[in-house]
């Protein structure tokens, strides 16, 4: 299964993936259950959607695969969420305009989500927090993937999310600890 009329260079400007990524999702790809799980979300089954898992279980990669196949998606690395504080010189790559127009795509990866900085003023994983509840109001999808396991996810995140998560239609799937990569 591919994803055939995309290039590397399209899914880093326009969906702000990494190469690697964008190489490997535009290749030929195993079948693996994170894989059949976002196929059934991208059919109109769920708007949220939370992969959990071992390193190495298919979470990014079936996410990634996600946003290649969704014309207008956007890619985040969730620690990414820290540089769009921005340091008093917003350009227009980390602006709030720019941030709020990422909130209104058809579907919003966010890569390793819990990995943000979290410090005192909890600044990014609040923004993340923020882009949930407005992506789930509007029925806009969004595909987290995530190390965390649901209980350190709530504990987090607090009660609030991990509503939003639990009442969509598939919600939160923890993977199967297999490594794929260790396979290839």
């Amino acid at each position: 299964m591919t994803v055939r009329s995309r290039t590397v260079a399209d899914m880093e400007l326009y969906c702000a993936m990494p190469r690697r990524l964008a190489e490997r999702v535009l290749g030929e790809l195993t079948e693996t259950p994170a894989m059949a799980v976002v196929r059934q979300m991208l059919a109109g089954e769920s708007v949220l959607l939370v992969l959990c898992g071992n390193a190495g279980c298919g979470k990014s990669i079936a996410a990634a695969w996600a946003c290649a196949a969704t014309i207008g998606a956007v890619y985040f690395h969730a620690s990414a969420f820290e540089v769009l504080r921005g340091n008093g010189d917003w350009t227009e790559r980390g602006s709030e305009a720019w941030f709020q127009k990422r909130l209104r795509v058809p579907l919003l990866v966010i890569d390793d989500w819990g990995t943000e900085h979290v410090g005192a003023s909890r600044w990014a994983s609040t923004r993340i927090e923020q882009a949930i509840i407005a992506r789930e109001a509007a029925g806009l999808r969004t595909i987290m993937t995530t190390n965390m396991l649901p209980g350190d996810a709530r504990e987090k995140y607090g009660e609030r999310i991990a509503s939003r998560i639990n009442g969509d239609g598939i919600g939160w799937i923890s993977l199967p600890a297999i490594d794929y990569r260790r396979r290839e």
